[in-house]
């Protein structure tokens, strides 16, 4: 043969009539890698009968070889008509030992002796020209073009069939671990039910926290946990009570189902009755009347100080025209002191002149407004 090669059995074909059976009787048959037999244990002695001149030869297993040598232990004439030497690898396989393995699609057998398989390409799971090297990094499937899914302990999946050999992360489903827990559930297996999440969200399939927050009425990462007694609202962070009788008040609302206390009213029963403010309880409420008393306070002490400021303007302008390095004289002064009567009313009607004439007893004007 060509080269070392794979056998599994030989036949050894002579003549067909009786008497050319009887020139293969006792022939001795070796395989092996040299021409050269001398001193190598014989793989087969013919002693049977001489049947139709076809002889099997078979070994207990596989053997590698390249020459066959038959002999006859007499000289003579070997008559042979045909040898035939088998050994091909099974489907699957391929190579001088046959100990390569190929996966073709479909099953289909590849090529003995270089393992390549036909056009069909590879099974799922495998690739390269002989379809024997396994997907990696994460893939699986056909063409190994396929993502694995979220396997527990960071597992890598089947190169097959996408499986994870320990179940799923948590937080994801199904054999390939590849569909996500449902909008209600989470975790491992996804068999922990959400929360109450705020607006009715989805929880995080992984962990179970609520995007947003809790919904009002519960608290906790998970959003599980309900309000203690005299709380209420998102989060828990608003406070009720003073509900009849000592009962609790709504967790969502913060309401009274049975009604207030004595003493305390509106919605939340958290405002003292006759004090008024919000009913709610909250700090929104305040007094209208006392906002409004207080701007018109405002505005009423600044006109104040604009007509003080005005009345003294006035003043000191009258001081410093009419009276201002002046001297006082008597109107009814007679003329002993040196003047004529004529004079004096002069002198007087000057010195009335400097005195406004809006300045009265007892009152006052400012611009032609009593005061």
């Amino acid at each position: 043969m060509e080269s070392v090669s794979r056998i599994e059995n030989i036949l050894v074909y002579g003549r067909t009539d009786m008497l050319g059976s009887a020139y293969l009787i006792n022939f001795t048959l070796h395989v092996s890698n040299t021409t050269d037999v001398s001193g190598l244990d014989l793989d087969y002695v013919q002693t049977g009968a001489y049947g139709e001149g076809i002889f099997n030869v078979s070994f207990p297993s596989p053997v590698l070889a390249r020459y066959v040598t038959i002999a006859l232990p007499r000289r003579g004439a070997l008559c042979l008509c045909e040898v035939r030497v088998f050994g091909d690898c099974a489907d699957g396989t391929f190579g001088v030992a046959c100990d390569g393995r190929c996966y073709c699609a479909g099953g289909a057998a590849c090529d003995k002796d270089t393992g390549e398989c036909p056009a069909g390409g590879c099974s799922p799971g495998y690739t390269g020209l002989k379809c024997d090297t396994e997907c990696n990094g994460g893939k699986y499937g056909d063409t190994c073009l396929q993502d694995c899914g979220s396997c527990a302990n960071d597992d890598v999946c089947d190169h097959v069939t996408g499986r994870c050999p320990n179940g799923c992360s948590d937080g994801w489903l199904n054999d390939t671990c590849q569909t996500e827990c449902s909008n209600s559930s989470y975790g491992v297996q996804c068999n922990e039910t959400c929360g109450w999440c705020k607006n009715n969200a989805s929880c995080n399939h992984v962990n179970g926290s609520c995007p947003d927050g809790c919904a009002a009425g519960y608290k906790g990462k998970l959003c599980k946990e309900g309000c203690a007694n005299g709380t209420y609202g998102e989060n828990c962070a608003m406070i009720c009570g003073n509900c009849v009788n000592d009962t609790v008040c709504d967790t969502y609302s913060g309401s009274c189902d049975l009604g207030c206390d004595d003493g305390f009213t509106g919605e939340t029963c958290s405002t003292v009755e006759g004090q008024g403010g919000n009913p709610d309880g909250d700090d929104d409420g305040v007094n209208t009347g006392a906002i409004v008393g207080g701007i018109f306070g405002a505005l009423a002490a600044v006109v104040i100080v604009v007509v003080a400021y005005k009345i003294y303007m006035k003043r000191s302008a009258g001081r410093s025209g009419g009276f201002g390095g002046s001297k006082k004289y008597d109107p009814y002064q007679t003329e002993s002191n040196g003047g004529s009567n004529s004079n004096m009313s002069q002198r007087a009607e000057h010195e009335y002149a400097g005195i406004d004439d809006d300045i009265g007893y007892g009152s006052f004007k400012v611009d032609n407004t009593r005061l």
